[in-house]
């Protein structure tokens, strides 16, 4: 089993409907390269598969984020698999299969602070061995959208509650 300092999970977010990454995506890819940046010797896993995070063309949304972060100077050796689920859950499970094939025990999170609260408890259940650091992002949003997205993240919380 190869011997990793640490990986970075980058959670996806949803395209714009030309294909485009989302303003939420480029903020968490940008957070994501800044922290790559200052810890070269990390690797990476970049999540968002199809369901809701995929864009008309068919192509994962993963894929869109790998090739940003490649654009803008990230080595492609430093991807690992990406963690191609329709949701947080899903891509927390798959990001654990891909962490479990290395000697790891370290995860930094990327992701936006509207989602942080979520992505926290499941990566905290999932990785109860790792120690986890969070990096999230301001979301510069009209209030309206931030709204709907903070409304969403209750709802989702309620259901994890009542599960």
């Amino acid at each position: 089993m190869a011997k990793i300092p640490g990986v970075i999970v980058l959670l996806g977010e949803r395209n714009e409907s030309n294909g485009e990454l989302s303003s939420i995506a480029l903020e968490r890819a940008r957070a994501c390269f800044e922290l790559y940046s200052s810890r070269p010797t990390l690797k990476i896993i970049v999540t968002g598969g199809y369901g809701n995070l995929a864009s008309s063309d068919f192509r994962p949304h993963a894929y869109y984020l790998m090739d940003f972060l490649s654009e803008i100077g990230v080595p492609k050796d430093v991807f690992l698999e990406p963690a191609l689920g329709r949701n947080t859950l899903e891509n927390a499970l798959l990001a654990r299969d891909v962490v479990g094939n290395f000697d790891t025990d370290l995860l930094y999170i990327v992701t936006s602070d509207f989602h942080r609260r979520r992505a926290q408890y499941i990566f905290e259940q999932l990785f109860e061995n790792f120690q986890i650091k969070f990096h999230t992002t301001h979301t510069a949003l009209p209030e309206t959208r931030l709204k709907a997205l903070e409304e969403h993240e209750s709802s989702e919380w309620e259901k994890i509650l009542l599960a």
